[in-house]
């Protein structure tokens, strides 16, 4: 670690102590009495809150009284290791940033640096052994902010810095050719469908997103019906027939072909939807010019990919049925994306379209969400899950 990052580390240490002293007053040294007591409290709390009729309800079958003794045994190691908390914390602060300093990576190095600049363009503060306590407070209330998409003036701009990290520190991930036929090609579909397994723990061995049982059962059946509206054979087909034909991809189209907004509203929009519209106008323009034509493509395929793994799982088509899609999925994303990056930063940016359209605001929690499934595909951690589109590579071309 450099003397100037050590000694900035240090001054900060001393500031954010000094900080908690001015909220908590001369008792901060007994902080860990403090968060004991807290803990207490809360767990307390919690436990007089639970409803446990509810949770019965809502997952039948679950042992509640295993919960309950997890809860109690969470709350004694809690209350036990509380009064080490803050020291424990500042250890695992201080370790990590030797790691990544001593360790010469220099995309740590980069990332930090840009959180540098990210902190003096908030703070205005150049210096960092000048920075006060309300500077502490002023900015992990914003990052708070935007962490809980709770900023309300969500910058194109900053959302565009957002999305150029991604082309410039995830990997390519590895790339092959295969013959028509390869058994490989049934993988590699399964595959596309990789961000929403990942958000929602689906295995991504076998068609199946797992295993048959009733709490499955009950939990894809939900997200068909509630996200998708989707309850039978007709409602997959249609469903799939509008992504891969319309989508998103149309609607950004519409946009980016027009010349003022007004050509996109008439008179039978109520106000909801034409907010949405001068959204999603200004979103398409900002952007037009600066991503590829065809960007919400991976969008739209990759949660077409996702409902027919889901409607297979739930007999609403046939083995043979959802292979025929995929194919189809297959094959036009082999046509038009060169790795796992491109196809998986298209769907993100797809789903800031979205969001950003609906609701600004919660651009940057939609952003968090999704970049982490990103992140965990094409990052090997040691995780199972983790690093799944980096040990099976894009295919770039069918022979």
């Amino acid at each position: 670690m450099s003397n100037e990052v050590k000694k900035a580390q240090e001054e900060m240490e001393k500031l954010m102590k000094q900080h908690m002293k001015d909220i908590y007053g001369e008792n901060f040294e007994n902080m860990g009495d403090l968060m004991k007591q807290a803990l207490e409290n809360s767990m307390a709390d919690l436990e007089n809150n639970i409803d446990i009729e509810a949770i019965q309800n809502a997952v039948p079958g679950v042992d509640t009284a295993a919960i309950m003794k997890k809860m109690q045994e969470a709350k004694e190691e809690a209350v036990k290791n509380g009064t080490n908390a803050i020291e424990a914390q500042a250890a695992e602060v201080t370790n990590a940033m030797n790691e990544m300093f001593s360790s010469g990576n220099t995309n740590l190095q980069d990332i930090i640096s840009e959180q540098m600049k990210q902190f003096q363009a908030m703070t205005g503060i150049e210096d960092f052994t000048k920075l006060t306590p309300e500077d502490m407070q002023n900015y992990y209330e914003n990052q708070m902010n935007m962490w809980n998409g709770l900023e309300e003036d969500v910058s194109l701009e900053d959302v565009g810095t957002l999305i150029q990290n991604m082309y410039d520190s995830l990997p390519e991930g590895n790339k092959i050719k295969v013959k028509n036929g390869d058994e490989y090609i049934e993988k590699f579909e399964i595959m596309l469908s990789g961000i929403l397994s990942y958000i929602n723990g689906h295995d991504n061995d076998t068609l199946d997103v797992e295993e048959h049982n009733e709490f499955f059962h009950d939990r894809i059946n939900y997200i068909l019906t509630e996200f998708w509206g989707i309850e039978n054979k007709d409602d997959v087909y249609n469903t799939i027939a509008w992504l891969l034909n319309e989508g998103h991809t149309d609607e950004y189209l519409g946009y980016a072909n027009a010349d003022t907004v007004d050509e996109l509203i008439n008179e039978d929009m109520d106000e909801e939807e034409i907010e949405i519209v001068k959204n999603g106008f200004e979103f398409t323009k900002y952007f037009k010019d600066k991503l590829p034509e065809n960007i919400m493509l991976g969008w739209d395929y990759g949660r077409a990919a996702a409902i027919v793994r889901w409607s297979y799982f739930m007999n609403y088509i046939s083995e043979e049925e959802a292979w025929e899609i995929l194919d189809k999925i297959a094959g036009v994303m082999i046509g038009t994306f060169n790795s796992w990056k491109e196809f998986g930063i298209s769907y993100i940016v797809g789903g800031l379209f979205w969001t950003y359209r609906k609701d600004p605001s919660e651009t940057y929690s939609r952003y968090y969400e999704t970049v982490e499934a990103l992140e965990g595909l094409l990052t090997e951690t040691g995780e199972e899950e983790d690093g799944e589109w980096l040990r099976n590579p894009w295919i770039e071309e069918v022979l």
